[in-house]
């Protein structure tokens, strides 16, 4: 004779300390502490500009930081502006091409635009 009884299925949350997952992570995938700072920087930076040139196709992203920025020093205590973080310089030999720079100009004012309304609307 058998006893089938239907449990539903409990939900465990995962807790661990982000030192013991570190300490885990540099002990089991890297066999020293300076590559995997190296490559954790490195793909944070990665990560950085992607956001960034993310930001020329979706102003609304700038518009998220200035409004997380006002969130924590409060609306009427900002006066912002966001960059992109690469060169914005249309000179004789620019670093990036002027079409991408205007785009990203566009990018910026529409961001604050966003904020704007977001904030004070």
């Amino acid at each position: 004779m058998t006893d089938t009884t239907d449990t539903a299925p409990v939900s465990q949350p995962f807790q661990a300390e982000v030192a013991e997952l570190l300490h885990l992570m540099v002990h089991s995938v890297y066999s020293e502490t300076d590559i995997f700072l190296r490559e954790l920087i490195s793909n944070a930076s990665d990560a950085c500009d992607k956001l960034r040139y993310e930001a020329i196709a979706h102003p609304e992203l700038i518009a998220d930081s200035i409004c997380q920025y006002a969130g924590i020093v409060g609306r009427e205590n900002v006066i912002a502006s966001a960059d992109c973080g690469f060169s914005s310089r249309a000179s004789f030999a620019p670093e990036v091409h002027p079409t991408v720079v205007w785009a990203k100009f566009a990018a910026l004012s529409e961001g604050a635009a966003i904020a704007t309304k977001r904030l004070w609307s």
